[in-house]
């Protein structure tokens, strides 16, 4: 209890950035906010030591349309089921719940390795640090980006653990399980940024709340595969894997972001599951990468 409550009060010290954070301008214009939008832009611009962005436009006069058209109301269910949208939506739900379920699940075996319990958790706590440190550059570059890297881990991992499932040697098999337990953390890494890219701007706070209650389930489901792993630690090994291999073939059928601008509404996703944003051009890409 004690343990709980000191975590739980570094937590509650989030809120008070709540004052200090502004809403997302983006998310303002599109939802047709344009004047508060404007203000924030002016309050970065400020900031940064930039010039004000131009005014917001002006309302045509009294009876005729407005220059920013509101944005049609719609069911944020219907826009989910959407056919362009449905695909991604529902294979993204699946790889929340299974990076969840392998990476809180393996980390929870630790203590079933021929380690002291402390030692394994101590390796298992450093193991994802060197995965972080390359994240960033895999996900920049243009031969891997955020699929491949996503991909890569999810195919990696998963085959890491089936190895050291099989393998005899005691020493050769906790090596490949760590090294699959530093391939699942790097994915776990990417998935936020992709996933937030995956979306548009209309429907993307509440597509990315679903899937962390999907991420919830898979780590309320892993310590029942642990207590599996303590009479067979082979099945529960499969058991992280297998989901894994099966997103990192799925997310196959899933577009690249990288160098993509965001999607402001569903009607920017195009016409089929696998469309994204326009390309970036030079100077865009530059400028997001100087402010990120």
């Amino acid at each position: 209890r004690q343990f709980m409550l000191a975590i739980s009060v570094v937590a509650l010290t989030g809120l008070l950035f709540w004052c200090a954070l502004a809403e997302s301008p983006r998310w303002l214009a599109v939802a047709g906010r344009i004047d508060e939008a404007c203000e924030v832009l002016g309050a970065m611009a400020k900031t940064n030591g930039r010039a004000p962005p131009p005014p917001p436009p002006s309302k045509c006069e009294e009876g005729g349309d407005a220059l920013v058209p509101e944005p049609p109301e719609s069911s944020f269910f219907a826009d989910i089921c959407d056919r362009r949208l449905r695909f991604r939506f529902l294979v993204l739900c699946f790889n929340w719940f299974s990076i969840s379920l392998a990476f809180y699940g393996v980390s929870m075996s630790s203590p079933n390795l021929p380690f002291d319990v402390y030692m394994a958790n101590i390796l298992s706590a450093l193991t994802p640090i060197p995965f972080y440190a390359v994240a960033p550059m895999l996900i920049s570059v243009r031969w891997c980006g955020r699929r491949g890297a996503i991909v890569g881990s999810f195919i990696a991992g998963g085959v890491c653990l089936l190895l050291s499932a099989v393998m005899e040697d005691e020493t050769a098999s906790v090596a490949v399980y760590f090294a699959g337990n530093g391939a699942l953390s790097l994915a776990f890494a990417v998935l936020y940024m992709w996933t937030s890219e995956l979306y548009p701007t209309t429907i993307r706070a509440r597509s990315m709340s679903i899937n962390s209650v999907c991420a919830r389930f898979g780590a309320i489901c892993s310590p029942f595969v642990v207590d599996i792993g303590r009479t067979n630690p082979a099945l529960a090994t499969v058991v992280f894997a297998a989901p894994c291999l099966i997103c990192g073939c799925l997310d196959l059928m899933l577009p690249e972001t990288n160098g993509r601008k965001m999607l402001s509404t569903i009607d920017d996703v195009g016409s089929g599951s696998d469309s994204v944003g326009p390309e970036m051009s030079e100077n865009e890409d530059l400028s997001a990468s100087g402010t990120d």
